[in-house]
């Protein structure tokens, strides 16, 4: 992983299209082991905390999640003018806290929760 702005982190994976693998998902093409493959190779695009970390959110009653978006479009849709970073899914699992599970595209039509559960042999 490298930095390449402000708050913009790239890798060397080769990128797959999360938004398509989230459809295949939806409409029943993949499982979900298939599409965690996906995910994991995938760049993804999240909020950028204040400190270093991720930025998680916790829910009453409800696993923490941190939220993903498959575009940067659709990050912004979302989110304004927030600052962001972009890496692959497996980078964000390498960091991601036991318990804490993706939501992935966040106030967009078909978003995904992606649970803590299946990402444990991922780690």
């Amino acid at each position: 992983m490298s930095a390449t702005g402000a708050l913009t982190l790239t890798t060397d994976a080769a990128p797959t299209e999360l938004g398509h693998a989230v459809h295949e998902l939806v409409t029943r093409q993949i499982d979900i082991d298939q599409f965690v493959d996906q995910f994991l190779v995938a760049h993804v695009y999240a909020l950028c905390p204040v400190r270093p970390g991720l930025f998680i959110m916790s829910r009453p009653g409800a696993a923490p999640i941190v939220p993903v978006w498959s575009t940067i479009r659709a990050l912004r849709h979302v989110m304004g003018g927030f600052g962001w970073l972009a890496c692959t899914g497996a980078e964000l699992v390498a960091q991601l806290p036991d318990g804490v599970g993706f939501l992935i595209d966040d106030g967009l039509p078909c978003s995904i929760a992606l649970p803590a559960s299946v990402l444990p042999k991922h780690r």
